[in-house]
């Protein structure tokens, strides 16, 4: 396909672990014929990330101290194809992925106002949130594409203007939302088969990355008023004030009993709106525990918004 130009533009930071082998699943599942460039913008690695893009044949930029947002913008304005591909350094491409992109450039060139990818794959292992969370995940209807895996045309990026830049997370979302404005389709493609190698599999990293996430939630009250997630957080709180009351004017075995009755009522709803109903109970235990964890994240969220403000 010479008519058409693929531009994969790869953000990073300090992932020497992870780069190679996404670049090397570039290199053996992209059809011959199709004719793409790498670019990998930097953001100010301390480790052997430049060396290892450059030793794979991509294209290397620097940006440091930029939002991932600006990062991809910056990829875009260097690069040269008229249909674009966003991936994240640990992202994996497919057999599956390689058979179907042919016809998916083919698609973008006829109807350029098209945001197109998939959701990724968790790779076959049986850690605690990659079965009962991320592997899930992969499941549900999804409204928008993650830019972790993300295809559309250079026309529709200069159309909405690229990614809002001063957005830490969530740029995914609100580049949709851009789109849709402009008369943008979001088509999600399963045939785009990655795989997603950097979920977080401890404790402390679900809440990290979590606490990551929930950031665009709090930063103003339009997007608080406009987040399921703030809500959930808030209804969280307004339990523990509710304990801490119980607490201090009952007794401390009421506060306490308070508590632990109706968080496991809270979490299990929450589990089932989110999933839907479990085939096990030891699925939605599992499930809610961690959806527990998920909200000490983005209340954590909400604590780095309180303490940052002036």
């Amino acid at each position: 396909m010479t008519e058409t130009d693929l531009s994969i533009i790869i953000p990073a930071k300090n992932e020497s672990s992870e780069l190679g082998e996404a670049l090397d699943s570039i290199a053996h599942h992209m059809a011959n014929h199709v004719h793409h460039e790498v670019i990998v913008v930097d953001n100010g690695s301390t480790d052997d990330t430049v060396a290892i893009a450059k030793s794979k044949g991509a294209k290397v930029i620097s940006r440091e101290k930029s939002t991932i947002a600006g990062l991809r913008n910056a990829g875009v304005e260097i690069s040269h194809g008229n249909i674009i591909l966003f991936m994240d350094a640990d992202v994996r491409l497919t057999k599956k992925w390689g058979e179907t992109i042919s016809d998916v450039l083919k698609f973008l060139h006829e109807n350029p106002r098209v945001i197109t990818g998939s959701r990724c794959l968790v790779p076959e292992d049986d850690n605690l949130f990659l079965k009962y969370w991320f592997s899930r995940m992969t499941q549900k209807n999804s409204t928008y594409i993650n830019s972790g895996h993300m295809i559309t045309t250079r026309k529709l990026f200069d159309l909405v203007g690229g990614f809002t830049e001063n957005m830490i997370t969530g740029e995914d979302y609100n580049f949709g939302q851009k789109a849709l404005l402009q008369g943008g389709i979001i088509i999600e493609n399963n045939g785009l088969q990655t795989i997603h190698t950097g979920y977080p599999k401890t404790c402390s990293a679900f809440i990290n990355r979590e606490r990551w996430h929930g950031t665009e939630d709090f930063r103003t009250w339009k997007n608080i008023c406009a987040s399921r997630e703030a809500t959930i957080v808030l209804v969280h709180i307004i339990l523990v004030v509710l304990s801490i009351l119980i607490f201090s004017v009952r007794s401390p075995w009421s506060g306490i009993i308070f508590y632990f009755l109706t968080m496991p009522l809270f979490l299990s709803t929450l589990t089932i709106a989110k999933f839907g109903k479990p085939l096990r109970p030891s699925y939605l235990i599992l499930t809610s525990f961690i959806f527990y964890l998920y909200i000490i994240g983005r209340s954590l969220s909400l604590f780095d918004r309180i303490r940052s403000r002036p």
